[in-house]
């Protein structure tokens, strides 16, 4: 192994970088063993103070190579906690750390060559060092043509970025560190369990669903909860199961992490970690103004509810008095506050559902409230009491107070019959007329109704008269010459009609009238 010629303090960044805190992998898909995951931009630091760039970008070499290892306490790989192993007045040739053995050597020639090569052996990178600039960086890979990095130094870009936006340049590297201890290799296997539903209320069961992409052969699951805060792990049922689903029902309201753990017959795994929210059950709270509601007036409904996620929406459907079917009034939408016109007299009921717009639960309760209508009134009057034969009688229709749609139903007692006979059913207009066709006293029974079934009656009685028949017919004259005619002329009153004369005479010494003109 060839080492770099220089003395080790050449090695030391002259850079003056502000310090960054590194921070605990909290990506949602963690995966000791899977590329994407070694690139999340949790695993990288940046140095703590000046001069440390080789320091914080082996630290970020031994993460990645811990993670691959499947180290639990891969977080704990700080500056702090490596600098009495990795740093002696300057950053060691060679060391280990923990089991991970790492070594330095120096590059002669066409570094770029060089560097593909190794990051094709190294998944877990390589820090490379420049010893003009001088600066240290931690090679991640060589994907489609370019390098990529991570640059130490504050003042670049945090995370895997392309070398290109880097302090040093790849073509001037001289000297790197990789990791000479066997690691296991990296798998393409992609965790893609997910919930059934991340937000339920108490009570409640989520399904989780376990599932995996490029593995190989059959892929066993480890089903895990906790609630946020805590640190111990709870297995849903088996520790080991081939089963890709499990029920999970929480007990306690609040923040849940699960953790899905899958591995496939090679023995590669890869944990998800997935988060539930469970609410306390959504209660409806919605109120009516009021059980009695007079004819005309309005019924407010005020909406409201508890629990659940807090964002409701609302339904509302009613069952009026002449109907047995649901109608719904409001479809669900926010707001506070409803009002509702009810068109009929009776009992209603109404059904208020408040949903749980995020978990989708609903809660239903039930009202009744009666429309109170007043009292109907008839208020129906006639023209006349009597009229002459030939006249007509106009009825006036009106009512007061009811439930609204008044309408009327007239019938008739004529004088020559014992039976009422109906004139008009349902009739809407405010006048009505009739025309008697017989001499002598009718009786009239007016029935107002309203849309709620009730009614109001009003009688009438009406005389028709016909007039006495008076003959005023006169002679012209009472003698006449012999030869000369008679004239007479006809005059009447009263009586109906037309008049029709019948003319007899009784001859001189004769005893019996006899017609010489009929009608």
């Amino acid at each position: 192994m060839k080492k770099p010629k220089r003395i080790l303090s050449v090695l030391l960044c002259a850079l003056a970088i502000s310090p960054v805190c590194s921070m605990g992998l909290t990506n949602n898909n963690t995966n000791a063993v899977n590329i994407a995951d070694l690139n999340a931009s949790s695993v990288f630091v940046k140095q703590q103070q000046s001069n440390t760039c080789t320091l914080a970008a082996n630290v970020m070499l031994l993460r990645r190579a811990a993670l691959l290892r499947d180290d639990s306490d891969w977080q704990q790989i700080t500056e702090s906690a490596c600098r009495s192993v990795l740093w002696s007045g300057g950053m060691r040739l060679n060391y280990t750390y923990k089991g991970i053995s790492v070594k330095c050597e120096r590059i002669y020639g066409n570094s770029t060559e060089k560097l593909k090569s190794l990051l094709s052996e190294h998944p877990e990178g390589i820090v490379a060092y420049d010893y003009n600039y001088p600066h240290a960086i931690l090679l991640t890979d060589y994907t489609n043509g370019k390098f990529y990095c991570s640059d130490p130094a504050r003042c670049i870009g945090a995370g895997r970025i392309e070398a290109s936006s880097s302090l040093i340049n790849t073509a001037g590297i001289e000297a790197y560190w990789y990791v000479a201890t066997r690691l296991p290799s990296v798998s393409n296997m992609k965790n893609t369990s997910r919930l059934s539903k991340r937000d339920i209320q108490i009570g409640d069961k989520v399904s989780v669903l376990g599932s995996a992409e490029g593995n190989e052969g059959k892929c066993v699951y480890t089903y895990q909860y906790k609630e946020s805060g805590q640190t111990a792990w709870t297995t849903i049922g088996n520790a080991a199961t081939s089963n890709t689903s499990v029920d999970f029902v929480p007990k306690n309201t609040g923040n849940y992490d699960i953790k899905v753990t899958v591995e496939d017959s090679t023995g590669s795994r890869s944990e998800k970690s997935l988060n539930l929210s469970v609410y306390e059950s959504v209660r409806n709270k919605s109120r009516i103004n009021s059980y009695v509601v007079n004819y005309g007036d309005d019924l407010t409904v005020n909406l409201s509810a508890s629990g659940g996620s807090g964002k409701y929406q609302y339904e509302i459907n009613a069952s009026k008095p002449s109907s047995s079917s649901w109608v719904r009034l409001k479809g669900y939408s926010s707001g506070s506050v409803f009002t509702y016109h009810p068109w009929e007299a009776g009992f209603y009921k109404l059904i208020i559902n408040a949903k749980d717009t995020l978990t989708g639960k609903v809660s239903s309760d039930i009202y009744m409230f009666r429309v109170a209508a007043s009292k109907l009134e008839n208020q129906t009057k006639t023209n006349k009491r009597t009229i002459s034969f030939g006249n007509d009688l106009t009825f006036s229709l009106a009512s007061a107070g009811g439930a609204g749609g008044i309408c009327y139903d007239i019938k008739a007692l004529k004088p020559s019959t014992s039976e009422w006979v109906v004139l008009k059913n349902n009739h809407t207009s405010s006048t009505y007329t009739y025309h008697p066709w017989e001499e002598g006293t009718y009786q009239f029974k007016v029935t107002a109704k309203d849309n709620s079934g009730n009614t109001s009656v009003k009688t009438f009685s009406l005389h028709v008269n016909i007039d006495k028949l008076v003959n005023y017919t006169q002679l012209v004259s009472n003698e006449v010459a012999y030869g000369d005619d008679l004239i007479i002329k006809t005059a009447s009153t009263g009586g109906t009609g037309s008049y029709k004369y019948d003319f007899s005479i009784v001859k001189p010494g004769g005893k019996e009238w006899v017609n010489i003109r009929k009608y």
